[in-house]
């Protein structure tokens, strides 16, 4: 080997050495990188087997609340009243279709719903007992006077006899109240339905600011899946509740039939009414609200 040819060599020699410790410093970290992918796997593996032995036990435990309150000891104190026998199970979803002739329309009402006053309980305290309201399902009932219908609960419980203590309030008493127009018509109240004689747009701008205000007006009129009935809107005055004469902060219908000269109306409010279930998870008014008919010739 000639001298020129040496450092030729030496460096080529260099160079394999610098890729071969590359290339083992690369298959290193190939194996570091896997083998902790692989204890990453494992460690999974295992904690999603033990949440599922977890959730099992909890469910196979058959725990459950036990937290009811033991009233024995307080039975002397405890009013001489019988709270309603309804238990709090899933009302009577059927419903049945009002038709009232004389004021020209038909609706489908629920025969019972969950009435948030439709009972009493008696709830032990350590300072002071007292009745509270009960969620019952209780008959829905019609209630009829000269131009309007109101749709209600044929019954409710009252609380009486309060008491006032240091900001809190009890009731000694609890008293069924069967329901009437004359205690429906003391305020404006949701599903009245009204039916007014109208001759033409005049006198349902009247009507109207009768109804809703002396600021509200008649808006456009649109047609409704019943042919020959109106859907009427309300101009508002646009502006703040505070100062408006025409508050329309609710939900409310106004169906207009020409044909018989009548406009119909009533207020749904800012909620629902009627309940199906005691956990007000589903409710009738959208179902009373789409099965609202007038009666045309």
């Amino acid at each position: 080997m000639s001298p020129e040819e040496q450092p030729a060599i030496v460096e080529k020699n260099v160079r394999i050495k610098i890729i071969y410790i590359i290339i083992c410093f690369l298959i290193v970290i190939l194996l570091a990188v896997s083998a902790l992918y692989i204890s990453l796997f494992s460690s999974y593996k295992n904690l999603e087997k033990q949440i599922a032995e977890i959730n099992k036990d909890t469910s196979n435990s058959g725990l459950v609340n036990k937290t009811e309150s033991n009233i024995e000891e307080g039975k002397n104190l405890q009013p001489d009243f019988e709270s309603p026998k309804t238990e709090p199970v899933k009302s009577d979803d059927s419903m049945v279709n009002y038709v009232n002739k004389r004021l020209g329309f038909s609706i489908k009402i629920p025969k019972t719903a969950a009435n948030p006053y439709g009972g009493c309980n008696w709830v032990e305290d350590e300072d002071k007992s007292s009745y509270r309201p009960k969620i019952v399902v209780t008959p829905v009932k019609t209630f009829e006077n000269e131009s309007s219908v109101y749709i209600s609960f044929e019954y409710s419980y009252e609380l009486t006899d309060r008491i006032s203590d240091n900001g809190h309030t009890y009731f000694k008493g609890c008293e069924k109240v069967e329901n009437n127009i004359a205690q429906l018509q003391q305020e404006r109240r949701t599903w009245n339905i009204i039916s007014k004689q109208v001759k033409n747009d005049t006198e349902l701008d009247a009507f109207i600011k009768q109804r809703f205000g002396s600021s509200c007006s008649l808006g456009e009129k649109t047609t409704t899946i019943q042919p020959g009935v109106f859907s009427v809107r309300v101009n508002g005055d646009g502006k703040d509740l505070e100062f408006t004469n025409c508050a329309l902060n609710y939900m409310f219908i106004i169906r207009y039939a020409p044909a018989v000269q009548k406009v119909f109306t009533f207020d749904r409010g800012q909620s629902f009414a009627f309940s199906k279930t005691l956990d007000y998870s589903e409710v009738y008014d959208g179902e009373m609200e789409n099965s609202f008919r007038v009666l045309l010739p």
